[in-house]
């Protein structure tokens, strides 16, 4: 028994609001046969994505577009089905791991923000292909600067057309230690520390109520006659006015 079943217990006839899921991801660059991405996710009629200053919220697609909310013809939308969880509260739940000013290229990024949220939303990950450059660099740890700096070099002149001399990334020391995995294990346990709680409180709820009977039966013990004839009235009622139609 979890949170839903506290909610099915307490108002029955209240039915969760239900958000559309969905993820955009376009194509930024093309580095040694690899395919660079932006992603975002959609929740709702709205966009959420992460950058240096923290978790944005927009209309849908516009972090993929060029301002007009269209995105671009080459960014792919996936479905993912439908959340009872909104996007706001999903930012909640996430911004403490994704602060301002801990956005970094290669550790911490648009793609992990996704994953996390998807994760959140419907308990499924980021698809391999969209993060598969920041895997490859992060995987070479301790990373080798130079390395990181080629690939952020072909990144900014394939953007911006010019060339770039020097050495233009250093990690995030804020971002550095960054772990999605660890961030997705310390949502579930949130999850399920809130489930316990609703469980509590459905426990202690249904013993109030079993209390409450007990105490109602001790009340009308010996009075078995007035129970059925209560228990029954509606029936009776039923039959009488049938048998008026018929």
């Amino acid at each position: 028994m979890g949170t839903s079943a506290s909610l099915e217990l307490y108002d029955s006839d209240v039915e969760a609001e239900l958000y559309d899921v969905r993820l955009a991801a376009t194509e930024i660059i093309q580095i040694a046969g690899m395919r660079g991405y932006h992603t975002s996710v959609i929740v709702g009629d709205r966009e959420y994505f992460f950058d240096s200053v923290g978790i944005l919220e927009a209309q849908p697609f516009w972090s993929h577009s060029a301002g007009d909310g269209k995105p671009v013809g080459d960014t792919v939308i996936t479905e993912y089905g439908r959340t009872t969880m909104g996007g706001r509260a999903m930012v909640q739940v996430l911004r403490p791991f994704f602060e301002k000013g801990s956005y970094d290229v290669f550790y911490k990024n648009c793609n992990t923000f996704s994953d996390a949220a998807l994760h959140v939303l419907r308990k499924t990950r980021l698809p391999g292909q969209y993060n598969r450059i920041e895997r490859l660099v992060t995987a070479t740890n301790p990373v080798s600067i130079s390395l990181l700096n080629k690939l952020f070099k072909a990144l900014v002149e394939h953007s911006s057309g010019q060339t770039i001399n020097g050495e233009v990334y250093t990690t995030n020391p804020e971002a550095q230690d960054f772990s999605v995995d660890e961030v997705i294990a310390a949502t579930d346990r949130a999850r399920r520390n809130e489930e316990s709680d609703s469980e509590a409180e459905v426990f202690l709820f249904s013993q109030s109520l079993r209390q409450k009977k007990a105490s109602e039966s001790d009340d009308s013990e010996g009075d078995d006659d007035q129970i059925d004839a209560r228990g029954c009235a509606p029936f009776n009622n039923f039959s009488a006015s049938s048998s008026s139609r018929s």
